[in-house]
């Protein structure tokens, strides 16, 4: 599961950095110490776009900490929302098969 969202944040950055403008997107991420753990960084401050990471002038966020992808208002991307979307769909998946014993 975490493979896939990570790999998903990888390609949207790069889709942004190459087909669009990164200056329109804003990323949110985890950053211990934090105003509820939370940063948000503009995507100009991305100078490198790595396998698992992202660099920036001062420091590197690994993919598996970033939050949310905003691009130009609209969310691309929200780790939250998947993990919602995945834990409702097991918890259907185990109704069903429950359903079937009876």
């Amino acid at each position: 599961m975490t493979k896939k969202s990570t790999n998903n944040v990888r390609d949207i950055l790069n889709k942004i950095k190459w087909d669009r403008d990164l200056e329109k997107a804003e990323i949110w991420y985890i950053h211990r110490g934090a105003t509820n753990h939370t940063k948000v960084i503009s995507g100009n401050e991305i100078l490198n776009i790595g396998r698992s990471f992202f660099d920036t002038s001062s420091f590197s966020i690994p993919f598996h900490r970033i939050l949310k992808i905003i691009y130009d208002g609209d969310v691309l991307f929200n780790r939250k929302q998947n993990i919602l979307s995945k834990l409702i769909y097991l918890n259907l998946n185990n109704i069903i098969i429950f359903a079937k014993y009876f």
